[in-house]
């Protein structure tokens, strides 16, 4: 049997996230949330304490939905991970401008957003993948970073300027995901020894790594990383 409490905490975050969506630019009011939730201002405050309470929940929500759409997405060997990475920013983002938005603005410094962890872990587990396959001329960890920092901005764009967005955003998506993914063509021996060379870098995020002492995986790890680098 659902717990009512749970249910009123669920209400008014839909109902925060509705108004944020009818009027991005009007400021959240606490009572027109409860209203909108059918439940009194104490019921509020007993879930989330302040207004920033309910935000901060409001994005960690936000996070966890986004990631649920990244788990969605198949092997990298099917799709080639980066590019359904950034256009599952676009395509969140689109579908949610007013949540997306507060999800991206709400950064204070050395402190991760709340949630972000979730979608982060989604996403560098994506590249992880394509880079043991060979997919990835640069690490799993500085292609996370470059593909959400670009994707983020592009979304952003995109809800700003649509028409710009539809005109450019797959150029800029084509071009991040060329800078940091390998050829196809594994022809040259160079690109061959990169591909394996980043593929068994990413294998040493699993298990296999506890073998090495720490001084000897740092080692490891930066001769995998030199030997990564596409050729020149």
């Amino acid at each position: 049997m659902p717990n009512p409490t749970d249910g009123s905490r669920g209400r008014l975050l839909d109902a925060a996230e509705a108004l944020l969506q009818e009027d991005p630019d009007r400021s959240l009011s606490m009572r027109a949330v409860c209203s909108r939730a059918g439940v009194q201002l104490p019921t509020l405050y007993h879930f989330f304490e302040s207004k920033q309470g309910l935000l901060d929940a409001l994005v960690e929500r936000g996070f966890a939905r986004f990631a649920r759409l990244l788990d969605e997405i198949p092997s990298p060997a099917a799709t080639g991970s980066p590019a359904v990475i950034w256009d599952a920013h676009l395509a969140f983002a689109i579908e949610h401008p007013a949540l997306f938005t507060l999800m991206s603005g709400h950064v204070r410094p050395d402190s991760p957003r709340n949630g972000d962890d979730i979608a982060e872990s989604a996403i560098r587990r994506l590249l992880r993948e394509e880079a043991a396959a060979g997919g990835l001329a640069v690490s799993a960890d500085e292609a996370a970073w470059r593909l959400r920092t670009a994707a983020t901005g592009a979304a952003l764009a995109a809800i700003a300027d649509p028409a710009a967005s539809e005109r450019f955003a797959d150029a800029a998506r084509d071009a991040l995901v060329a800078a940091m993914t390998r050829s196809t063509d594994r022809s040259s021996p160079a690109a061959s020894i990169g591909a394996h060379a980043g593929a068994l870098q990413a294998a040493l995020t699993g298990a296999a790594a506890e073998v090495l002492e720490p001084a000897e995986r740092a080692l490891l790890e930066l001769w995998l990383a030199r030997l990564s680098l596409p050729p020149t």
